[in-house]
């Protein structure tokens, strides 16, 4: 138990660390880079995104499984499915670099983003083998080693600004097509160089079958908090994605609030829940961790907008066109911050569907909204944000109330 103390306090502090130096460098490039020439930047990273999930849930299946059998000590099993699932990606991998050589032939999207699509298509492949041996890493509670693989991958981008100090626009790609390709090396070596690989068609199936469901959430996730960059580049253009870039930053730093407390509070909902159900003291648990998220979230949104406009015109003067929809975003990552409770209640209780739903539904609020309501600028795109969040985190609470309140009757 020591040990494995250790290591969590290890994974957690590389995982703060690494948080710092993305902020810092974040900064950085701020204030070398235009918003015009991060516009397109920006927009690529929907990419890798979304090609995080072009899995198929075999990795979600991997993190569900692998502790499973590990518990019940299953080795084999466990190692069977390692094998089975390191197999499935190196086809994904090997198919994603064929794709990336023909996209590279055909000169796809070089007359708008140059080499970009291209490059980040083949950040996206090989990232796939450095979520599967994070993700292994962490499934196995070796989270010093799943710590060190991420600790390099901020190093390097640390290490590679020079190449965005001097090339700009191409140094963001290359610096992070180099350090994803340094990060998996790392961790092949962090594996120690294990190789073990089996092809089954019938196993692959049935992670797949597994983590279909578990993707989708977290797919639906990725969709929700990526929504308002993927309506700046269909409604506005690489100018306004660059201005937005306040609000990305802003964004980043608002997320640590609510997912460190709800983490926190996670594992003392999952043990109420497994002795007394759906209780008044889940409940009171999950008002806690709200409760505490969004004072703790409201107090860093206040000082934000009253230190930002100075911080902005002193440092980053290029984007202070960026700071009115900031202003009204962070209306948006306040509210966020009231899905600490929900969202590990919902995880806890096994309601991941019902969570789903709510997310559609804030999501399309957000297109309605952007497309029908709000005016076709950055503030609006802004206003899309609040209000696809507000009816999210409606959502999420009438979720845990229904659920409650259903508890009760049948309990009566």
């Amino acid at each position: 138990m020591s040990s494995f103390r250790k290591s969590i306090v290890s994974y957690s502090s590389a995982m703060m660390f690494c948080r710092f130096v993305a902020i810092v460098q974040g900064l950085v490039i701020l204030r070398w880079m235009t918003p015009t020439e991060l516009g397109p930047w920006f927009a690529l990273q929907l990419i890798s995104l979304y090609g995080a999930h072009a899995h198929l849930g075999i990795l979600n299946a991997v993190n569900r499984q692998i502790p499973f059998h590990h518990g019940r000590k299953e080795e084999e099993k466990a190692e069977r499915i390692e094998a089975v699932a390191r197999g499935a990606i190196l086809l994904f991998i090997v198919a994603g670099l064929v794709v990336v050589g023909v996209m590279a032939l055909l000169g796809v999207g070089t007359e708008k983003y140059g080499n970009g699509i291209v490059l980040m298509t083949l950040t996206a492949t090989l990232a796939l083998g450095v979520h599967y041996y994070l993700g292994l890493f962490r499934a196995r509670n070796q989270f010093g080693r799943a710590g060190w693989g991420n600790v390099v991958n901020a190093l390097v981008i640390l290490g590679g600004l020079p190449l965005v100090y001097f090339f700009k626009y191409d140094g963001l790609l290359w610096r992070i097509v180099a350090a994803t390709s340094l990060s998996l090396l790392v961790c092949i070596a962090l594996d120690r160089f294990n190789f073990k690989i089996a092809f089954s068609w019938s196993e692959t199936l049935a992670l797949v079958r597994i983590g279909v469901p578990i993707m989708i959430v977290v797919l639906a996730l990725t969709a929700f908090a990526s929504m308002d960059r993927t309506l700046i580049l269909k409604r506005l253009d690489e100018q306004a994605m660059g201005l937005y870039a306040l609000a990305f930053s802003v964004a980043r730093v608002m997320a640590l609030v609510p997912n460190t407390i709800g983490q926190l509070f996670y594992p003392r909902m999952t043990a109420l829940y497994a002795s007394e159900g759906l209780s008044r003291g889940l409940v009171r648990r999950c008002l806690q961790a709200s409760g505490m998220s969004g004072l703790t979230s409201a107090s860093v949104g206040i000082a934000a907008v009253l230190l930002l406009p100075w911080i902005v015109e002193q440092f980053f003067p290029r984007f202070i066109d960026g700071l009115p929809p900031l202003r009204i975003a962070m209306i948006g990552y306040v509210t966020l911050s009231l899905a600490a409770g929900p969202t590990y209640f919902l995880i806890a209780t096994a309601q991941k569907r019902r969570q789903l739903v709510a997310l559609l539904c804030g999501a399309g609020t957000m297109v309605f909204t952007a497309y029908f309501i709000a005016p076709q600028t950055l503030e609006g795109i802004a206003i899309s944000f609040v209000a696809g969040t507000f009816l999210y985190i409606g959502g999420l609470w009438s979720i845990v109330i229904a659920s409650t309140r259903r508890a009760r009757e049948r309990a009566a």
